[in-house]
């Protein structure tokens, strides 16, 4: 092998190295590599080393500092041409399906209704015309919206999804299923992080508010973070500095989401009691003898005293 095939079997390692974790497909990454001037370098290499110049040549690893430079040139430009770009997050890349009543949102303003079924790539922004209006993750995470709410999926660092609001306010009802990577839910002053549950966050003009149904979840504010189970509510105020808890009834907050009411409680039978025994009242006695009306007096005998007389 000549030394200029052993230079460019090494440069072409090194870049493939450094590409290992690219988040293009691997179709694309060997299509911009098959494009690179990479020989082209070395032919400028070459040059360099025999040219008597004042300057110390370029060298092996500057001829791969610049097919690098080269290679990132195509990979921006073969990210432009894949689609729009994301106003936030990392990557542009399928986040989710929609479902009925979503408006695509454009970087200028202008709304475009987004037939069901259609993929939502990650920045894309949504706003909701209907109650309820669905978002489907990759992994069955169902995003509900009500009407005249606004957001994004954003793709993080970490490789979760955060749904961010948009809009002065909005509410999202959220089923989240059990995943590796984290889902988040970023309001006005309000943070919510799960990796399985179910929870409403709504935002306000001056708060943001956060209900648990099932599981668990953590919320946060600059300064604050609580971990909340199911009943549990905190709401982030503009002008407060802790996040305010209380309790309350979740089904009370979500019947425009559609969900199964639970069933109410079986009512235990109680045992019939054995009843009383009448009560025994005696009878009234008769009327006495008309002949009775006037007491008899009986007979004085001799013996007896003369009764006293009044005077």
């Amino acid at each position: 092998m000549t030394e200029d095939a052993a230079s460019l079997k090494q440069i072409e390692a090194a870049l493939e190295d450094a590409l290992a974790e690219h988040p293009f497909g691997d179709a694309a990454v060997e299509r911009i590599l098959t494009q690179l001037p990479i020989e082209a370098a070395l032919a400028r290499h070459r040059g360099a080393v025999s040219a008597p110049l004042a300057r110390r040549p370029l060298g092996l690893w500057g001829a791969a500092a610049a097919a690098a430079v080269v290679l990132l040139g195509g990979l921006i430009a073969y990210s432009n041409s894949t689609g729009s770009q994301p106003a936030t997050g990392v990557v542009s890349d399928v986040v989710a399906t929609v479902g009925p009543g979503l408006l695509r949102i454009a970087e200028d303003g202008v709304t475009e209704e987004i037939p069901a079924g259609s993929q939502l790539l990650a920045g894309e922004r949504v706003v909701a015309i209907e109650t309820p209006a669905t978002v489907e993750l990759t992994d069955g995470t169902q995003v509900l919206l009500h009407a005249d709410t606004e957001v994004a999926l954003v793709r993080e660092q970490d490789r979760g999804v955060t749904v961010e609001f948009g809009g002065l306010d909005g509410e999202v009802f959220c089923k989240v299923n059990k995943r590796r990577a984290p889902f988040r839910v970023r309001a006005r002053g309000l943070e919510v992080e799960v990796m399985g549950t179910q929870f409403l966050v709504h935002q306000g003009g001056r708060s943001s508010r956060v209900i648990v149904v099932e599981g668990s979840v953590l919320a946060s504010r600059p300064g604050d973070r609580r971990r909340l189970g199911v009943g549990d509510a905190a709401e982030s105020r503009s002008s407060a500095t802790q996040l305010e808890l209380m309790r309350v009834t979740p089904q009370e907050w979500i019947d425009w989401v559609g969900l199964p009411k639970p069933e109410p409680a079986p009512v235990t039978e109680q045992p019939v009691a054995h009843p009383l025994p009448p009560v025994q009242r005696p009878e009234p006695a008769t009327d006495p003898d008309p002949t009775l009306d006037n007491p008899v007096v009986p007979p004085r005998t001799p013996q007896d005293p003369e009764p006293p007389t009044k005077r």
